[in-house]
């Protein structure tokens, strides 16, 4: 079975921008979002590969009175995953101010053969939003302090056509990006004017780079984008530095939605990170050391240390050193007695309390004992039982796994965090890196980890392994609980296309 990829999962979450679309997700990258009345079209490329199309358009709205305007954001992406055609599709709705202030939000993404809408919205009330994220019938609600100044997803761009900047001049706009449950700024720099090339025709537009920051003054890189917009502020044209370069391009809507005239884009080709030095049969490896370095950004800031995966920055900070070792539930120093709670409660993801789950465990677990035992019996089951293994569903819940058998390391792993669950035994999501010998090199993969004598152990039952190899190389781990699951996921847009990995001992 070949080794897979996670990365239209950080697309499919974080619709913000196109990185932020993954995950359902997830997981959040930029693309354009300019006001339009009624209404503009963007054509999406990723690495010059025409992948689909943006479509946003605000409306003029009268209650009671008042003036309000309602902001519509489509985003449609089609794309192969190997042999398996992948469809996502992400809705953006707010109703605001004629100023920009936000009194609703409503999302809505579709992603893969998934039959569950995944949903996260939210009302403004006395500065306060009740933040809601739903899949299955199944929500959960977070109460988010909202100051009057803080924008829509789309605030900062829409701010362009409210008040064009000039060059020189810089804005900072807050923003909330439900995917990331997070209030963040976009500081917006305008620079000088540059010959553009927009459906053919050369037009003299303002460069602005946006840099993203967290409210506390820290760089959220996700956001980071470069666009150009015409004298009005509508933007013609934007580009982040992602996924080989994720671009859109302002258009008529016959062309972004026609399909594309080229062979068909593979994400899992596309962000596979290439090693020179082959791998031996991972199967058999007890430990690797590798070298990391980024383009940009810190390994040691993105790549955590844990029992297994030990992270040493080098001299240089752009690059470290990261040792990776198999391990088993005696190895390395236990932890508290339980772990958090909500390593075993059920959420809208992970709904170890569906009865079809809870069958499923059952069977699973009957001759086992120990929860070491019943979670390799849960591997060993989902490994066997989900025969249909398909790249086609970006990201389902458990539920619609346990029914459908189906899917790839996403839909093995939320089965595997359920039923464990359902059965008692914490457990958890792992994602990062994953060494495919067929292609030579990393891709993004996702397993689960069990707590079992007071330890995190690693399990994967996309690949039959009750023993995780050391070519698993962790980003994060997450319950996937809250208004926002897919935030854990976020890592693997950082190091896409930014990073490069070298392999210097192999035991």
């Amino acid at each position: 079975m070949m080794r897979d990829n996670l990365t239209e999962r950080s697309i499919a979450t974080k619709g913000r921008r196109f990185g932020m679309v993954l995950a359902l997700l997830g997981a959040v990258s930029s693309t354009t979002l300019a006001a339009a009345n009624p209404e503009d079209w963007y054509a999406l490329y990723i690495g010059g590969n025409k992948v689909g199309y943006l479509r946003v358009g605000a409306t003029p709205l009268k209650h009671q009175g008042e003036n309000y305007v309602r902001v519509n954001y489509e985003m449609v992406l089609k794309f192969q995953r190997e042999n398996d055609a992948i469809s996502i599709t992400q809705r953006y709705g707010t109703i605001e101010t004629p100023e920009g202030a936000v009194l609703k939000l409503d999302s809505r993404a579709l992603t893969g053969t998934g039959k569950d809408e995944m949903r996260a919205y939210g009302d403004v009330v006395d500065g306060k939003m009740d933040f809601a994220f739903e899949v299955g019938g199944k929500t959960s609600h977070k109460e988010i302090a909202w100051a009057d100044d803080v924008r829509g997803p789309y605030g900062a761009e829409l701010s362009l056509e409210r008040n064009p900047l000039k060059p020189g001049e810089t804005r900072s706009v807050k923003i909330f990006i439900p995917q990331l449950n997070e209030i963040c700024v976009d500081e917006m720099t305008a620079k000088e004017k540059e010959e553009v090339v927009i459906g053919g025709r050369k037009e003299n537009l303002l460069r602005v780079e946006v840099k993203g920051k967290k409210l506390d003054g820290k760089a959220q890189t996700l956001l980071d984008q470069t666009i150009w917009v015409d004298d009005k502020g509508k933007i013609g044209k934007s580009f982040t530095d992602t996924f080989g370069g994720f671009t859109s391009v302002r258009t008529t809507k016959a062309f972004a939605t026609a399909p594309s005239s080229g062979k068909p884009f593979d994400f899992n080709k596309q962000t596979l990170i290439k090693v020179a030095k082959k791998l031996p049969d991972q199967d058999r490896l007890n430990a690797v050391v590798y070298r990391f370095r980024m383009r940009d950004g810190k390994p040691t800031e993105l790549f955590p240390s844990d029992a297994r995966q030990t992270v040493t920055k080098d001299a240089d900070e752009h690059s470290a050193t990261i040792a990776v070792r198999a391990i088993g539930p005696n190895d390395g120093e236990t932890g508290p007695e339980k772990p958090g709670a909500e390593y075993l409660r059920a959420n809208p993801m992970i709904d170890s309390d569906d009865p079809i789950v809870i069958g499923r465990a059952r069977e699973a677990t009957a001759n086992a004992k120990t929860p070491w035992e019943k979670a390799t019996a849960i591997e060993d089951w989902v490994f066997k039982h989900i025969e249909d293994k398909n790249f086609k569903t970006a990201f389902a819940p458990a539920t619609e796994v346990a029914r459908t058998l189906s899917g790839d390391c996403t839909e093995h792993a939320v089965l595997v965090a359920a039923m464990c669950r359902a059965s008692k035994v914490p457990a958890r999501i792992a994602t990062g890196l994953i060494y495919a010998e067929p292609k030579g090199g990393f891709g993004f993969h996702m397993w689960n980890e069990v707590y079992v004598n007071r330890r995190w152990v690693p399990i994967d039952a996309a690949f039959g392994q009750s023993s995780v190899d050391p070519t698993h190389i962790k980003l994060s781990d997450s319950s996937l609980e809250g208004v926002s699951p897919f935030d854990g996921l976020i890592g693997v847009e950082q190091v896409s296309n930014h990073l490069a990995i070298d392999v210097l001992e192999v035991h």
